[in-house]
């Protein structure tokens, strides 16, 4: 996140807010502050209940996306210690778009998909789970977490793949 904020590559600000809800807060995110040297973001602290909020991720478990009216983008990007570095580009595909006034993209990297429509020569590959390891255009290059081919990647359009979770909560997506 202070990367993001320091090299200037988005048009918006980058914040780090400790939502222990006590007295104890402040202290944490000082710590915190110093210990990942954040100096181009806003860090702060909730320490009180009745400030806590009421809605998306809590804890180290991805960011909120908020656009230019402070609207919610994505409650919740994927978690890091799930995907790893993959949940960055998934912040950096949604704040690609709202930094440009673009749609979302319909899939990010790091988010969970399922295969609905599989290539014609592989129809046992149909229901596969996966992830998104990377958006090319209109393709995304979906990683197989099950099935035959759990393990490998492979380039498809982005039609033939759903979110996982999608309608019904759970995939850590843009919606």
């Amino acid at each position: 996140m202070n990367k993001w904020a320091k090299d200037g590559r988005y048009d918006c600000h980058f914040l780090c807010i400790c939502i222990l809800g006590d007295a104890s807060a402040m202290s944490l995110a000082k710590q915190f502050s110093s210990e990942m040297r954040l100096t181009h973001c806003v860090n702060g602290f909730i320490d009180n209940d009745e400030d806590m909020p009421t809605y998306g991720q809590l804890g180290c478990k991805g960011f909120i996306v908020l656009d230019e009216n402070h609207g919610v983008v994505n409650a919740s990007t994927s978690v890091f210690m799930q995907v790893k570095d993959l949940a960055f580009g998934h912040v950096e595909a949604l704040l690609d778009a709202v930094c440009a006034k673009q749609p979302l993209p319909k899939v990010c990297p790091g988010e969970y998909m399922v295969l609905d429509m599989p290539p014609r020569e592989a129809p046992e590959l149909k229901g596969s789970q996966g992830i998104c390891v990377k958006v090319d255009g209109p393709n995304v290059h979906f990683g197989f977490m099950s099935g035959p081919m759990r393990g490998r990647a492979m380039a498809l359009p982005a039609s033939m793949v759903s979110k996982l979770g999608a309608g019904g909560g759970g995939g850590g997506g843009a919606s």
